[in-house]
């Protein structure tokens, strides 16, 4: 420990959040931290903007141990005064954050450097294609509001793809995007070849969601041919066996690039798919789990406890991004079968393809801050937690579950 005054400098890579009289640091790239709950003092210094150990401070006991922890951790330096008070101003720590302003870019649309700024971002676009399909699997009206996953109802209506391809260009250019189709069954499609047409002119890729129920011998899976092209097979209980052979014949056999998503609701379907994902000996694949008035099975198996939020591995950048933006939600928009347009499935619509341009919904989003902004900051009782954006950004969950914290933070 030096023994004068000191100033503290902050690593580039590391995160500081202060809430009321708790103090949390973080090293981003190792995911060490360090924190210290309901102590005002070292609160209120690491609020300064510059933060400097004065000679009164040696004594107190806390503070330095608190900086001695960090700096062994790789957070933060201790800088003698001299040398301090000759760096050049830029490589101060002085506190300044760069808050990019959403509204400018919609101002002016038209004009090549705001386009060529939206066209830097990668818009992920849901679309629901249909509402039809022949099967009855038991969670269909619960699971695509959890996950993206199909679901169907008793109209029949299917995407109008003229209205959509309209919809889909800004100002007659047509922006990147990765697309994410369901249904209903999306092999029902009506106008599944032009669809497809449509896909290979664009930069970004396209995921099919599809349930393993929905695979027959009889389509041409050939017409899915493209590198771009990746399936999501959802697999829910109780699962017919031969069935989901036959889907992995057809996967073999027209070498389609997939990945299984197993859809859970409680321990037995969970222990069910683990020896199916043993026997079949499947490498790509996730297990998501289904809320159906089953809260203790979230809590068990889902809910992190504060360590284990601490010891995720975070980009720095995406730590201050989350500070204003949903980063599970950002730029993604969701379009059902008949035109209705969502930025969260579980929220209102916020237009129609067939009423609305692209420009006019990004507006909306952005001036209702809906989904695309719906941060940890801004809810209860996240708001008060110095975990809250090492947690993940708010999701479907917490709308399907009724509450916001889906964690067990305060338990450890």
């Amino acid at each position: 420990m030096l023994d004068k005054s000191y100033y503290i400098i902050i690593d580039v890579n590391s995160f500081l959040y202060i809430v009321a009289n708790d103090t949390l640091l973080q090293n981003t790239q190792t995911a060490k931290y360090v924190e210290a709950i309901n102590n005002k003092e070292i609160a209120d210094f690491f609020s300064q903007s510059v933060c400097k150990v004065k000679y009164n401070h040696l004594q107190r006991t806390e503070l330095i141990e608190f900086i001695d922890t960090a700096e062994k951790l790789n957070i933060l330096t201790k800088v003698d005064e001299l040398i301090f008070n000759n760096l050049p101003l830029n490589s101060k720590p002085f506190r300044s954050f760069n808050i990019i302003r959403d509204t400018s870019v919609l101002n002016n649309v038209t004009t090549e450097s705001h386009f060529a700024y939206l066209n830097k971002q990668i818009f992920n676009v849901t679309i629901f294609l249909n509402n039809n399909c022949k099967k009855a699997c038991i969670y269909c009206d619960k699971a695509y509001k959890n996950i993206i996953s199909c679901t169907k109802d008793t109209t029949d209506n299917e995407l109008n793809l003229n209205e959509f391809k309209r919809f889909m260009f800004l100002e007659d250019k047509l922006l990147s995007y990765n697309f994410t189709i369901t249904g209903g069954n999306i092999f029902l499609y009506s106008q599944m070849t032009e669809l497809i047409a449509f896909f290979d002119n664009l930069c970004g890729s396209v995921t099919y969601i599809v349930n393993y129920l929905n695979f027959e011998e009889n389509f041409n899976y050939n017409i899915f041919n493209s590198k771009k092209t990746y399936f999501e097979i959802i697999v829910f209980s109780p699962i017919e066996h031969n069935q989901f052979e036959l889907t992995i014949s057809i996967i073999k056999k027209y070498n389609l690039n997939c990945s299984f998503v197993f859809a859970v609701t409680n321990e037995n379907e969970l222990d069910i798919f683990e020896t199916i994902i043993d026997n079949y000996q499947l490498e790509d694949y996730s297990i998501k789990p289904i809320y159906n008035d089953n809260l203790p099975f979230f809590e068990k198996f889902t809910f992190m406890n504060a360590k284990e939020i601490c010891s995720t591995l975070i980009p720095i950048h995406l730590l201050y991004r989350k500070r204003f933006r949903n980063i599970n939600s950002y730029f993604k928009l969701i379009i059902l079968n008949n035109g209705n347009i969502h930025s969260n499935i579980n929220i209102s619509s916020m237009g129609n393809i067939r009423e609305d341009s692209y420009t006019d919904i990004l507006q909306k989003e952005i001036d209702n801050k809906g989904s695309w902004y719906n941060v940890r900051t801004n809810l209860a009782p996240c708001k008060n937690c110095l975990y809250a954006l090492l947690c993940p950004s708010p999701d479907n969950y917490e709308f399907v579950i009724g509450r916001n914290n889906l964690c067990n933070a305060k338990t450890i």
